[in-house]
């Protein structure tokens, strides 16, 4: 499984042309097309195993995952920002990945799971409905490391709202009390 340690390493290898012809043979070629952007520096167009992708999306921190990716010999930390998936096949068929200044806040989505069963739908016969599935968040780019999927318990969290809910899971701030300052 994936983790944001040193030893999760995603290899990628360059690629010249960007144009859609290329992104074809570089897919029928077993590795899927990739952009590498974010922290100041310039794009780059790479591909990569679908292997190792589809590991870190499946991953307990999924796309939120925060690991080491290699392009020409140099190591730059990264996070998985957009993928693409073929209709039929369900095959990997394009990647965005986002360069992680280290020293900067980072703002992510994070999938809200809800576990267990309600007091009022189990006791009461009431309907759960889930309005809220994920929640705009932004934290240290060292904290990252601890986000996942955000699991809270029906029962004790009906009163809340999505900001304490986010406090309590993450020990950090929902994106509105951040000042701008720092946000990536």
């Amino acid at each position: 499984m994936a983790k944001a340690t040193e030893n999760s390493v995603l290899e990628g290898k360059p690629r010249k042309a960007v144009n859609k012809n290329e992104a074809r043979r570089v897919r029928r070629g077993g590795l899927v097309p990739a952009v590498l952007y974010g922290a100041g520096k310039e794009t780059a167009s790479l591909s990569v195993e679908p292997r190792e992708v589809l590991r870190i999306l499946n991953s307990e921190t999924g796309h939120n995952t925060i690991f080491d990716l290699t392009l020409n010999d140099e190591k730059t930390r990264a996070m998985i920002v957009d993928w693409q998936y073929e209709p039929i096949k369900g095959a990997l068929l394009h990647v965005d990945f986002k360069r992680i200044a280290m020293d900067k806040v980072l703002r992510v989505k994070v999938p809200i799971l809800l576990k267990g069963e309600s007091v009022g739908v189990k006791q009461h016969g009431g309907i759960m409905e889930q309005i809220l599935r994920e929640i705009d968040g932004a934290a240290a780019t060292q904290r990252q490391e601890d986000l996942k999927h955000g699991q809270i318990e029906p029962q004790r969290c009906a009163r809340q709202d999505a900001a304490e809910v986010f406090r309590r899971i993450y020990a950090a701030r929902p994106v509105d009390e951040f000042d701008g300052a720092g946000v990536l």
